[in-house]
This record gives structure tokens, C-alpha cells and sequence, in this order.
């Protein structure tokens, strides 16, 4: 059952073997959608291709796809073989476009997707709904490919216009200016109108770069001779250079071969090419003391801008960075990406130098995923500050590669190593079961952002239905909970990703057994929701879990039901579990942490959320859970 829809990610890549300038299209990506068709694939897309262009959302776009240079096979699963899913973060934007959309609580719109491989064919998956394929390496490229008949004809796995595709579902009026007799359009028409105007000046990708992502599917036909691009995504210079563009570079790199300080600052007194000095810079290795000094100055006029440092690339060794950075405390967002005498050090040292930081980008360097697992649980504090992304591959993982098992393995599948900060468990009966989201570190800004957008639907006694028969997806509260805050006036479908969060457990006693930081429990019994944010009281937990194992020894398979049971009654009276709040009190809770408070824009709309629904009779309304419902689920 269903109207099922796949969405492919291609871009230029070096196959295994080739010449660094001689790359191929490539899929990259894949996701399966049950139910997609219609208006939904277009709408999708177009959310996609804006994520992908945002800049900080680029950046990582970037660095993932040069990774797969000369690694794997020219297409599908020719070897050696690429990974199924070779560039998370591009999928799991991919994977959030197609499953939600929070911007508009009376569009909200949440559904479910499932990955699929990088070396899978078009004609390969559950389809009857046709493929959407869009091009990163040219984010304003798209391509929707159709095998099956409907109400209007369409070619069989031809590729076919975005308006083609949905007039399969919906026809355009005989005449285009057909109304009803109030002179209304249709509301339906005008949206299916609206969904096909951003496709009007997007261009589609041509059947050459969809032969040599699948020839054994559209036959081999000649591969593009275009030379690979560096940067995707680059803006192309227009007309002839000056002579101040001539003569620049080689005067800059004689003034640092001939140590002239005192020219290379006249140099800068032309703002406009403070970029063009930086590649220069790039360049050198090492990077020369007066080169350094260059820098300096140059880090000092950028911060008058903007506090931001982008330190990326740069021949640059540990103590030199920490060095320039230190009369800059105020930094906001720092990338010290692409070098590798960057390592855990370097960013314990920056973290402890600059607690401003909002966004550190630490991509290609030498610090490892479980250094920063590591990091960490010895200083929590770093993570506790304004930190809304710590950009690494460390966060940028579909599925969790830290596990081992627990001893409580009746409550818990595993225990990731990686600290979870937050989690939010959902549970509905008429809404599909049980979803989670986990976060490694968090800000109130970002928690009170995503509840916002994620339960934008409680302020409506009809948009209520939304969250409470999609409660049961991860999709959309994974999506609202991966993101910056934002700042005035930036949509959702704007908004920068800053890791990808973890769905991690199946059931309510497993969080409560296991997760030691913050859980939001949103539970919905007969249209009814109950909500509790909880922690353990860890000296009680602690007595808990010695009376467990008393009962229960490490090396028993199965619990003693009864003795196990009649623990967890007896903690009903002898010493509260866990801390309960409600919403007011648990980000009072967040600030006595020493975390800085959330906008208080973003809480009013919270708290009226909240206000709202607790206001709310019967179905859709929204009550206080007691602790001891909380105990009820252990």
C-alpha cells in the first residue's frame, strides 16, 4: 500500500583510477518515500535545493562530496564500492526536505522516509510515483522521472517538466482562467500553481549526466568534458580582470618573500581583496612569520564585519592559531577545517579561550570522533555556553557507531558513549507507536526553537490532529531539533544544520533507564497528551540501580520479574527517581545550569503554545504528568 516515491542525489566525482580533472555524475544519496506524489515531490524539492544553498549547509555539502574523490567506482556498484550512504549529512538534508515541513503550523508536515544506497538503481526501488534526481554539484538542477500512466500520459522513465508531473495529478483547467461563480480559482489550483512557479527558472538536469550516473539503466553516452570544480556552488567571476587584479597578487607574494610589512599593510588598505590575500596566504607552506603577521591584521579587519574567522586551509600549526586567536574572545563562529595539525588540543584550547563560540567547524583535521566523544564528558561546561554547532563527523552520523551493551538489557538495546544531553520520546496511540530524537549538547535557544516549530499545530483545535497522528515518526522532531537558531527574519527551509540528532531507543522505560541528561516525555492516551521535562536525582538513581543488581547480577540472563518489580514499586515512597518539571520551570532549571537563556520571543510563543492547549478540553488537550505516571513506565 502506498504512493511510493524515490529521491536520488547526484554530483561530480572522481572515480577510483581516474585523473584528479576527469569526474563523472555519481548517485551520492538515496531516500524511499511511501507516500509521495502529487504536489509533495515538487514542494520537497524545492525545500531541499534551499537548504543545500545555504552556506553553512554547503560548506559540509562541500567537504563531504571532495571526500569521495578517487575512492569508489564510476557509478553504482561498480567497485570498489561506495558505501550506502557515503555522505550523510547531503542525505539526511535530503531525508528532512522530504519529510518536513514546520514552517506554516496550518501546512505542517510531518511523514517518514527510509535510506536507501548510493549504488542503487532508478529502476530498482518500490516505485509507482516516479524519482525526483537534483544535482548538488548545481543545487539549481533537478530532474523528475516518471514510468507510470495517469490521468494525463506521460512518457514511460522519461524525464518530463515539473509542471508535466503534476498535472499527472492534477489537469489544468480548459481554461486557464476557469473560476467558480464568485470568480474564485480553485484553492487546490492555485496551489498547484504555486508549487510548479519556482521550477519556471530552474533547469533541468540533462540525460548525459543521468546516463553516467546509471549506464547500465540509460545507456553510456559521452561523459562531460566540463573540468572539475573545486568549490561547488563557486560564483563565477564576469569580464576581463583590471589592472589592480593583475598586478595584486605578485605584489603581495613579493612583499612576503622580501618580509616588506610595512607595503603589505598598504596593500590592505584595499578592503575589497582582503579574499584574494587569504588564498595568496593558502598557498604558502609554512606559513612565513610575516605571512602570519599579514594574517593578523586581516583576521582584525574581518572581525570589524562580522565575528567571524575562517581560518580553513591555512599552513597554520596549533600554538599559531591559538595564538592570532587570543586578543579575539569574542568570536562567534570559527572554521580551523582542512588542516591537520589541528587536534583535540587545539580545540580544548580554543573552547577554553573563546566561550562566545556559536559555530566551530572542525572538518579534516586530526581530532577523531572518539576524541570528541571524549571531550565530551571530561568538560560539559564547553557544551553548556552558546555552542549551537560543533561542526565534525563526529555529529555527523546516521546511525551510532559508540554502542555496547548494557547491563539492564531488558530496558535498553545499548548505551551510546556519546552523552546525550536531551532527548525528547513521543508516543501516541492513534500516531504510529513510539519516536525519540537524542542531542549530544543543546542551548535553550535551540530547544525552545525546535518545541516551538515541532508543536507550532497545538495553538488550533483542527491542527492539533497533525502532531497527534505524527507522533509516532521521528522525522519531523529529528529535523526541528538539527538546526541553528535562527536569527530575525530567516525562515525554516533557511535554516543552517548543525549535526544530525539520534533516534536511539524503541520505548519509554528504555530512555528512563538509560539517559541520564534531560527527557521531554510527550504522550498522547485517547487524544489527551500528557507532558513531563524530567531528570534523574542521580544520588537516588544511584541506590536504584545498587538494589537492581543485588536482584539482578551482571551475569544472569533474565531478571527476577517479580523481585525487579517490586524495586521499582518501592520507589514510589522511598526517594524520588527523577526531578519533574513543567515548561515554565524546566528553563528555569536550564539557566541555574549556567546556560545563557532563550530568546524571549521564541519562549512567549512557547509558552502560549502550551498555555493554549493546557486550556484545551478533551481531544488535543494538554495536561502536567505526575511522577508517579513517570514511574508507571519503568
Amino acid at each position: 500500500m502506498g504512493q511510493r516515491h524515490q529521491a536520488y542525489i547526484i554530483a561530480r566525482v572522481v572515480p577510483h583510477g581516474s585523473p584528479p580533472d576527469k569526474a563523472n555524475y555519481r548517485c551520492i544519496g538515496a531516500i524511499h518515500h511511501q507516500w509521495c506524489y502529487g504536489r509533495l515531490p515538487l514542494k520537497a524539492a524545492i525545500r531541499f535545493m534551499t537548504l543545500v544553498k545555504q552556506k553553512d549547509n554547503a560548506e559540509i555539502v562541500r567537504e563531504e562530496v571532495h571526500a569521495l574523490n578517487g575512492l569508489y567506482g564510476s557509478a553504482m556498484a561498480e567497485a570498489p564500492t561506495i558505501p550506502d550512504v557515503p555522505c550523510p549529512f547531503t542525505s539526511f538534508l535530503l531525508a528532512s526536505a522530504f519529510s518536513a515541513d514546520l514552517s506554516d503550523p496550518e501546512k505542517w508536515y510531518g511523514s517518514s522516509i527510509i535510506y536507501e544506497s548510493a549504488k542503487m538503481g532508478t529502476l530498482e526501488g518500490d516505485n509507482n510515483d516516479g524519482i525526483t534526481v537534483i544535482d548538488v554539484t548545481d543545487p539549481d538542477s533537478f530532474l523528475f522521472l516518471d514510468d507510470c500512466e495517469r490521468e494525463t500520459p506521460v512518457p514511460i522513465m522519461a524525464p518530463i517538466s515539473a509542471e508535466q508531473y503534476v498535472r499527472a495529478y492534477y489537469s489544468a483547467p480548459n481554461d486557464p482562467n476557469d473560476s467558480d461563480a464568485e470568480g474564485n480559482i480553485p484553492a487546490v489550483e492555485l496551489d498547484v500553481l504555486s508549487t510548479i512557479r519556482p521550477f519556471e527558472s530552474i533547469p533541468t538536469i540533462p540525460m548525459q549526466k543521468i546516463s553516467e550516473a546509471w549506464p547500465t539503466e540509460y545507456g553510456i553516452r559521452q561523459h562531460s568534458s566540463e573540468p572539475l570544480q573545486d568549490e561547488s556552488f563557486a560564483e563565477v567571476a564576469i569580464g576581463l580582470p583590471s589592472l589592480v587584479d593583475l598586478t595584486f597578487g605578485p605584489a603581495v607574494e613579493l612583499g612576503l618573500r622580501s618580509n616588506e610589512r610595512e607595503k603589505l599593510e598598504l596593500l590592505l588598505s584595499l578592503p575589497e581583496k582582503s579574499g584574494r590575500t587569504k588564498e595568496i596566504l593558502r598557498s604558502q607552506c609554512p606559513l612565513s612569520e610575516t605571512g602570519i603577521y599579514l594574517l593578523s591584521k586581516i583576521l582584525a579587519f574581518d572581525l570589524e564585519r562580522g565575528k567571524v574567522v575562517d581560518l580553513s586551509g591555512f599552513h597554520l600549526t596549533s600554538e599559531e592559531v591559538v595564538a592570532l586567536l587570543s586578543p579575539h574572545g569574542d568570536v562567534e563562529v570559527l572554521n580551523i577545517s582542512n588542516n591537520y595539525q589541528m587536534n583535540i588540543d587545539t580545540v580544548d584550547k580554543l573552547l577554553s579561550l573563546i566561550p562566545s563560540l556559536r559555530r566551530f567547524v572542525v572538518w579534516n583535521t586530526a581530532v577523531t570522533n572518539s576524541q570528541v566523544m571524549d571531550l565530551l564528558k571530561r568538560k560539559p561546561e564547553f557544551f553548556r555556553r552558546r555552542l549551537e554547532g560543533f561542526i565534525h563527523p563526529a555529529f555527523m552520523k546516521l546511525h551510532d557507531e559508540f554502542s555496547e551493551p548494557k547491563l539492564y538489557d531488558e530496558f535498553a538495546e545499548f548505551k551510546s558513549t556519546a552523552p546525550i544531553a536531551f532527548a525528547q520520546i513521543c508516543q501516541a496511540k492513534y500516531g504510529g507507536g513510539t519516536s525519540s530524537v537524542s542531542l549530544p549538547y543543546f542551548t535553550p535557544g535551540q530547544i525552545a526553537q525546535a518545541l516551538a516549530d515541532f508543536l507550532s499545530p497545538l495553538a488550533s483545535d483542527h491542527d492539533v490532529n497533525n502532531i497527534i497522528y505524527s507522533m509516532g515518526r521521528s522525522c519531523p522532531i529529528v529535523a526541528a531539533c538539527a538546526c541553528h537558531v535562527r536569527q530575525e527574519g530567516e525562515s525554516w527551509g533557511e535554516r543552517a544544520v548543525t549535526l544530525i540528532p539520534t533516534g536511539l531507543l524503541t520505548s519509554i522505560k528504555k530512555a528512563l533507564m538509560n539517559y541520564q541528561g534531560w527527557i521531554f516525555l510527550f504522550i498522547e492516551r485517547d487524544g489527551v497528551i500528557q507532558y513531563t521535562f524530567l531528570r534523574r536525582n542521580l544520588e537516588v538513581f544511584d541506590q536504584f540501580e545498587k538494589d537492581l543488581k543485588e536482584v539482578w547480577p551482571p551475569e544472569a540472563r533474565s531478571p527476577p520479574a517479580k523481585e525487579v518489580q517490586a524495586i521499582k514499586h518501592s520507589y514510589a515512597t522511598k526517594g524520588r527517581l527523577y526531578h519533574v518539571y513543567d515548561i515554565h520551570d524546566f528553563f528555569k532549571q536550564l539557566e541555574s545550569e549556567g546556560r545563557p537563556p532563550a530568546a524571549p520571543k521564541t519562549l512567549r510563543r512557547l509558552f502560549d503554545l502550551f498555555s493554549t492547549a493546557s486550556n484545551r478540553d478533551g481531544h488535543g488537550s494538554l495536561k502536567l504528568m505526575t511522577y508517579e505516571t513517570v514511574l508507571s513506565y519503568l
